[in-house]
Protein backbone atom coordinates (compact mmCIF):
# COMPACT_ATOMS: atom_id res chain seq x y z
CA UNK A 1 0.00 0.00 0.00
CA UNK A 2 1.34 3.16 -1.02
CA UNK A 3 -0.06 4.75 2.42
CA UNK A 4 2.12 2.07 4.28
CA UNK A 5 5.65 3.08 2.39
CA UNK A 6 6.54 6.46 4.44
CA UNK A 7 5.92 4.97 7.77
CA UNK A 8 7.67 1.78 7.16
CA UNK A 9 10.62 4.20 5.77
CA UNK A 10 10.58 5.93 8.71
CA UNK A 11 10.87 2.88 10.75
CA UNK A 12 13.76 1.50 9.01
CA UNK A 13 15.38 4.17 7.82
CA UNK A 14 17.40 4.68 11.43
CA UNK A 15 17.68 1.15 11.44
CA UNK A 16 19.51 0.87 8.29
CA UNK A 17 22.06 3.44 9.57
CA UNK A 18 22.67 2.03 12.61
CA UNK A 19 23.72 -1.06 10.65
CA UNK A 20 25.70 0.46 8.34
CA UNK A 21 27.83 2.55 11.45
CA UNK A 22 31.46 1.77 11.98
CA UNK A 23 30.98 1.15 15.80
CA UNK A 24 30.44 -2.43 16.30
CA UNK A 25 27.85 -2.28 19.30
CA UNK A 26 25.39 0.23 16.97
CA UNK A 27 25.72 -2.19 13.82
CA UNK A 28 24.67 -4.97 15.91
CA UNK A 29 21.86 -3.46 17.74
CA UNK A 30 20.59 -2.33 14.09
CA UNK A 31 21.26 -5.66 12.71
CA UNK A 32 19.28 -7.79 15.99
CA UNK A 33 16.23 -5.21 14.93
CA UNK A 34 16.26 -6.07 11.44
CA UNK A 35 16.97 -9.81 12.20
CA UNK A 36 14.26 -10.22 14.51
CA UNK A 37 12.13 -8.28 11.74
CA UNK A 38 13.03 -11.11 9.22
CA UNK A 39 14.96 -8.21 7.26
CA UNK A 40 17.66 -10.52 4.84
CA UNK A 41 20.17 -6.69 4.52
CA UNK A 42 21.15 -7.44 8.26
CA UNK A 43 22.50 -10.83 7.41
CA UNK A 44 25.82 -9.00 5.49
CA UNK A 45 26.70 -7.46 8.47
CA UNK A 46 26.30 -9.78 10.70
CA UNK A 47 28.39 -11.95 8.22
CA UNK A 48 31.16 -9.46 8.14
CA UNK A 49 30.99 -9.01 12.51
CA UNK A 50 31.82 -12.63 12.77
CA UNK A 51 35.20 -11.01 11.72
CA UNK A 52 35.67 -8.59 14.05
CA UNK A 53 38.64 -8.72 16.38
CA UNK A 54 36.50 -8.55 19.56
CA UNK A 55 35.27 -11.92 20.20
CA UNK A 56 32.43 -10.25 22.34
CA UNK A 57 31.08 -8.94 18.89
CA UNK A 58 32.05 -12.31 17.13
CA UNK A 59 29.98 -14.20 19.66
CA UNK A 60 26.49 -11.74 19.11
CA UNK A 61 27.02 -12.32 15.72
CA UNK A 62 26.83 -15.84 15.65
CA UNK A 63 23.65 -15.81 17.68
CA UNK A 64 22.09 -13.37 15.54
CA UNK A 65 22.80 -15.33 12.63
CA UNK A 66 20.54 -18.34 13.97
CA UNK A 67 17.74 -16.16 12.72
CA UNK A 68 18.55 -16.94 9.02
CA UNK A 69 19.02 -20.61 7.77
CA UNK A 70 20.17 -20.23 4.88
CA UNK A 71 23.72 -22.06 3.51
CA UNK A 72 25.24 -18.61 3.72
CA UNK A 73 24.86 -18.48 7.59
CA UNK A 74 25.68 -22.01 8.25
CA UNK A 75 28.93 -21.61 6.32
CA UNK A 76 29.64 -19.38 8.61
CA UNK A 77 28.54 -21.00 11.54
CA UNK A 78 30.83 -23.90 10.77
CA UNK A 79 33.57 -21.55 10.39
CA UNK A 80 32.87 -19.81 13.87
CA UNK A 81 33.17 -23.53 15.29
CA UNK A 82 37.16 -23.09 15.09
CA UNK A 83 37.46 -19.30 16.00
CA UNK A 84 40.17 -19.00 18.55
CA UNK A 85 37.45 -17.67 21.98
CA UNK A 86 35.58 -20.53 23.46
CA UNK A 87 32.47 -18.15 23.83
CA UNK A 88 32.38 -17.54 20.02
CA UNK A 89 32.87 -21.57 19.80
CA UNK A 90 29.87 -22.17 21.92
CA UNK A 91 27.39 -19.63 20.34
CA UNK A 92 28.23 -20.72 17.41
CA UNK A 93 27.25 -23.96 18.09
CA UNK A 94 24.15 -22.84 19.53
CA UNK A 95 23.25 -21.13 16.49
CA UNK A 96 24.46 -23.53 13.90
CA UNK A 97 22.39 -26.24 15.68
CA UNK A 98 19.34 -24.26 15.30
CA UNK A 99 19.86 -23.63 11.50
CA UNK A 100 20.46 -27.45 10.88
CA UNK A 101 17.76 -29.78 11.17
CA UNK A 102 19.00 -32.96 11.17
CA UNK A 103 21.32 -33.36 14.27
CA UNK A 104 23.95 -36.25 13.06
CA UNK A 105 25.28 -33.60 10.45
CA UNK A 106 25.53 -31.03 13.48
CA UNK A 107 27.77 -33.85 15.14
CA UNK A 108 29.62 -34.53 12.27
CA UNK A 109 30.59 -31.42 11.46
CA UNK A 110 31.61 -30.55 15.48
CA UNK A 111 33.33 -33.50 15.38
CA UNK A 112 35.88 -32.03 12.49
CA UNK A 113 36.30 -29.35 14.92
CA UNK A 114 39.82 -28.27 16.14
CA UNK A 115 38.63 -27.16 19.73
CA UNK A 116 37.81 -30.17 22.14
CA UNK A 117 35.45 -28.74 23.81
CA UNK A 118 33.20 -28.30 20.02
CA UNK A 119 34.07 -31.80 19.71
CA UNK A 120 32.69 -32.95 23.13
CA UNK A 121 29.74 -31.65 22.47
CA UNK A 122 29.58 -32.96 18.94
CA UNK A 123 29.31 -36.08 20.74
CA UNK A 124 26.49 -35.04 22.63
CA UNK A 125 24.38 -33.94 19.39
CA UNK A 126 25.09 -37.51 18.08
CA UNK A 127 23.94 -39.09 20.95
CA UNK A 128 20.69 -37.38 20.98
CA UNK A 129 20.51 -37.85 17.02
CA UNK A 130 21.07 -41.16 17.74
CA UNK A 131 18.07 -41.26 20.12
CA UNK A 132 15.75 -41.69 17.07
CA UNK A 133 17.38 -44.71 15.75
CA UNK A 134 20.78 -45.59 15.88
CA UNK A 135 22.40 -45.96 12.23
CA UNK A 136 25.76 -47.31 10.98
CA UNK A 137 26.66 -43.65 10.09
CA UNK A 138 26.32 -42.78 13.88
CA UNK A 139 28.66 -45.62 14.89
CA UNK A 140 31.39 -44.81 12.42
CA UNK A 141 30.80 -41.27 13.47
CA UNK A 142 31.47 -42.71 17.09
CA UNK A 143 34.37 -45.13 15.96
CA UNK A 144 35.94 -42.23 14.19
CA UNK A 145 35.61 -40.59 17.76
CA UNK A 146 37.71 -43.17 19.14
CA UNK A 147 40.73 -42.20 17.47
CA UNK A 148 40.65 -38.32 18.42
CA UNK A 149 43.42 -36.83 20.25
CA UNK A 150 41.78 -35.32 23.06
CA UNK A 151 41.15 -38.03 25.93
CA UNK A 152 38.12 -36.39 26.48
CA UNK A 153 36.85 -37.01 23.61
CA UNK A 154 37.91 -40.69 23.66
CA UNK A 155 36.55 -41.30 26.82
CA UNK A 156 32.85 -39.61 25.59
CA UNK A 157 33.02 -41.74 22.61
CA UNK A 158 33.47 -44.95 24.26
CA UNK A 159 30.73 -44.52 26.68
CA UNK A 160 28.16 -44.14 23.89
CA UNK A 161 29.57 -46.88 22.01
CA UNK A 162 29.46 -49.22 25.02
CA UNK A 163 25.97 -47.82 25.45
CA UNK A 164 24.90 -48.45 21.80
CA UNK A 165 26.63 -52.34 21.84
CA UNK A 166 24.59 -53.02 25.03
CA UNK A 167 24.03 -56.50 23.47
CA UNK A 168 27.28 -56.64 22.23
CA UNK A 169 29.91 -55.60 24.77
CA UNK A 170 32.69 -56.77 22.62
CA UNK A 171 32.17 -55.54 19.64
CA UNK A 172 32.80 -51.87 21.83
CA UNK A 173 35.97 -53.40 23.55
CA UNK A 174 37.23 -54.39 20.46
CA UNK A 175 37.03 -51.37 18.52
CA UNK A 176 38.51 -48.99 21.21
CA UNK A 177 41.44 -52.38 21.36
CA UNK A 178 42.08 -50.96 17.72
CA UNK A 179 42.09 -47.35 18.10
CA UNK A 180 45.53 -45.68 18.07
CA UNK A 181 45.16 -44.02 21.69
Amino acid sequence: HSGDAPWLFAVLLPLLLALASRLPDTAMRGAWVLANLGDVRAQGALLQLTRHPEAEVRKNAATLLSAYKNDDARTRLVWLLDDSAATVRAAAFDAFKTTETDQKAVADVALRSSHEDIRVRGLEALLKSAEAGKTPEHTALLEDALEDESAKVRGEAFKTLWSFNQGNKEAAITRALAARF
